[in-house]
């Protein structure tokens, strides 16, 4: 899945991999621009759009937040120096 901030093209993604992808979706208030979005991806061959609902202002922070609540353990509690990765 190709993410909407992506630094490279829909289009070079899907040459490079040689295969369809999917396009993530952050919709924006302009309609517009999600519309545009929406249909260079169809264009280009993607075959899902996986719509995001979290806040792109605030990417992953809510994910982080959890995350960080779930486990405060000290990093040594899992991994000794003799601990393989």
């Amino acid at each position: 899945m190709l993410s909407t901030g992506a630094s490279s093209a829909t289009e070079e993604v899907i040459a490079a991999r040689g295969a369809a992808i999917w396009q993530q979706l952050y919709a924006t208030d302009d309609f517009t621009v999600t519309q545009a979005v929406v249909r260079r991806a169809e264009k280009a061959g993607c075959t899902a759009i996986a719509l995001t609902v979290d806040s792109p202002g605030l990417r992953n922070v809510e994910t982080l937040k959890r995350a960080t609540l779930a486990d405060n353990r000290e990093c040594s509690a899992c991994h000794t120096p003799t601990s393989v990765a």
